[in-house]
C-alpha cells in the first residue's frame, strides 16, 4: 500500500500542500482520498487489507490494555473487515459486537469472523458514518478512524455517534495521542502522512476540544502496550 505509484504521488505534493494549504492527494489525483479510492478499487481492495494488517499488529495492544468487561454491545464504527472486534469477543466471550462500515467493506467481513469464531455474536451493518450509526451500544469504538480528518469532518462523525448513543454510554478512540513539544513519537510521522490526506493526528488538549465540540466529555486516556491509547469519552 505505501509502496504504491500513487502514495509517491502523493508524497511529491507535500511541499505543494505546506505552501498553498491545498491537500496533497487533491494536487497529485484531482480527487480526495476516499473519492480516489471509490474510483480505483484495486487500491481500495489494497487500502481495506493494509487497515487489516495494522489491526493485526495493533489488536493485541487493545485487548491487553483495555478493559472491555461491562461492555453488553460494542459497535465498532469503521471496523473494515472486523479483526479487531473479532479480537475483542473472542477473548469477552459474554460481550456481542456490530460492525460498522461501508458496504463493500462489510461484504469482506464475513471469513474473518468466522475464523474467529464469532460470527454468531457479531452483527453487520452497511452505512456511512457521517449520517447515523447503530443505535443501541454500550460502547462505540473507533480505531485509525478520527485522524482520516479534520476537526470539522471528525467532529461530523463524533455528532453521528453522539446522536445515537444512550446516556450511559461510552466512546473509545484508540489513536496515537501526541506528546507536547519536540518529545520523540512515531505518531509525529504520521501526523505528517495525514496530512497528505487531509487529515492529523492530534494532542490531548486537541482530542478535548474535539469532543467538546461534539458533545462530548473526555472521561480519561489509557496507555496501551504499543504507540496507541484509548481515548474514553462520555455524553456531556
Amino acid at each position: 500500500f505505501y509502496g504504491a505509484p500513487w502514495h509517491a504521488d502523493v508524497w511529491n505534493s507535500l511541499l505543494h500542500g505546506v505552501q498553498t494549504g491545498e491537500t496533497p492527494i487533491v494536487h497529485a489525483t484531482g480527487q480526495s482520498v476516499f473519492e480516489y479510492f471509490m474510483s480505483h478499487h484495486e487500491q481500495f481492495a489494497l487500502f481495506d487489507r493494509a487497515m487489516t494488517s495494522f489491526s493485526v499488529a495493533e489488536a493485541d495492544a487493545v485487548v491487553a490494555g483495555y478493559d472491555f468487561s461491562g461492555i453488553s454491545r460494542l459497535v465498532d464504527v469503521g471496523g473494515g473487515h472486523g479483526y479487531l472486534l473479532g479480537s475483542v469477543l473472542q477473548k469477552y466471550p459474554a460481550l456481542r459486537g456490530v460492525l460498522f462500515d461501508l458496504p463493500p467493506v462489510v461484504d469482506g467481513a464475513h471469513a474473518l469472523l468466522d475464523r474467529f469464531g464469532v460470527a454468531d455474536r457479531c452483527e453487520l451493518v452497511a452505512g456511512d458514518f457521517f449520517q447515523s450509526v447503530p443505535v443501541g451500544g454500550d460502547a462505540y469504538l473507533l480505531k485509525n478512524i478520527i485522524h482520516d480528518f479534520a476537526d470539522e469532518p471528525a467532529a461530523a462523525i463524533l455528532r453521528s455517534i453522539r446522536r445515537a448513543m444512550r446516556p450511559n454510554a461510552r466512546l473509545l478512540i484508540v489513536q496515537e495521542v501526541l506528546p507536547a513539544g519536540n518529545a520523540p513519537s512515531p505518531g509525529k510521522l504520521l501526523d505528517m502522512h495525514m496530512l497528505l490526506i487531509g487529515g492529523r493526528e492530534r494532542n490531548q488538549a486537541d482530542y478535548r476540544a474535539l469532543l467538546e465540540s461534539a458533545g462530548f466529555q473526555l472521561a480519561r486516556i489509557v496507555q496501551l502496550p504499543a504507540p496507541l491509547h484509548v481515548i474514553e469519552a462520555v455524553p456531556a
